[in-house]
């Protein structure tokens, strides 16, 4: 309600998108905008405005346009993960689709420039607006996969049940180190829909990898290269082409959740916005993910 509500920090002219953070030890408040990352001094359960003569510059000339969210998530260390979507529906790299890991702690230089200071933590993330650490310090990512999808091959326009969206597993931080590549197929490789695809003689299961119809003939990134573990690391669960996934909150066994709602003991939350080019619309719903321990 109203009387419920306080403004804690103001954008004056800042032009913030959505990404909000609290630093681990609750010290900080960090907001991003398209280009920037903020934080400003504050106390956990705070209601008043923060101080904006005491706001400090964190991140500086994060690539502008296209998709404009930048997720802001911590690691157990205190070092911050930005991520940045594409900027449009098929770029001709991954250059600006990936997550960005940054030291912002005590002796930091700062503010962090971008692609000088950044470190790249996962790649080929076409639009991992929604992050999340589990219990183990592995990150998860939910991906808004490409529109429009054309394979002659294949049927021509198949775009209203591929790719599917995905729950990706970018790393692990403490964890054991993957065994496969931390780069995840955009702008070379889609995943089939959850309904598999059927065409001649292709029969493919949900989630396999195949090649965009830009690439797939230019030498390096065809069908065989998308499958091989060594170059993509495919997602871990598909769903619904179009439902657009925006945020996702992982419960592990020994949370409240398992104990009252009976979840199962690794499980996924993932809030769908909802399709916009589809002929019958999907997603605008919650929907829970098993995920393997």
């Amino acid at each position: 309600t109203p009387a419920k509500r306080a403004v804690v920090v103001r954008g004056d002219g800042r032009r913030f998108t959505h990404g909000v953070a609290l630093s681990p030890d609750g010290k900080y408040v960090y907001v991003s905008s398209a280009t920037d990352v903020w934080r400003w001094p504050y106390a956990r359960g705070q209601r008043s405005p923060v101080d904006d003569a005491r706001v400090e510059h964190v991140v500086r000339n994060i690539p502008g346009g296209g998709h404009n969210t930048r997720t802001l998530v911590f690691d157990v260390r205190g070092r911050l993960y930005v991520s940045v979507g594409s900027r449009g529906n098929v770029d001709a790299d991954s250059s600006r689709a990936r997550v960005v890991r940054f030291a912002v702690d005590v002796g930091a230089t700062l503010p962090a420039d971008f692609t000088r200071d950044g470190v790249v933590f996962a790649d080929g993330l076409r639009n991992e607006v929604g992050l999340a650490f589990d219990e183990q310090q592995r990150l998860y990512g939910v991906q808004n996969g490409i529109d429009n999808l054309h394979r002659a091959d294949l049927g021509g326009d198949i775009h209203h049940d591929h790719p599917a969206e995905e729950v990706n597993l970018l790393s692990g931080v403490g964890a054991a180190p993957r065994a496969d590549t931390d780069f995840h197929g955009y702008p070379y490789c889609w995943s089939v829909g959850v309904q598999g695809l059927e065409h001649g003689d292709v029969r493919a299961a949900p989630g396999e990898q195949f090649a965009h119809e830009r690439t797939m003939d230019d030498g390096v990134h065809d069908d065989a290269w998308c499958r091989a573990r060594a170059n993509v690391a495919p997602p871990v669960v598909v769903m619904q082409a179009h439902t657009a996934p925006l945020d996702i909150e992982l419960y592990a066994a020994a949370s409240v959740a398992r104990r009252w709602l009976d979840v199962d003991a690794h499980a996924a939350y993932i809030a769908l916005h909802g399709s916009w080019n589809r002929d019958v619309p999907v997603g605008y719903a919650v929907v829970r993910a098993e995920l393997d321990a």
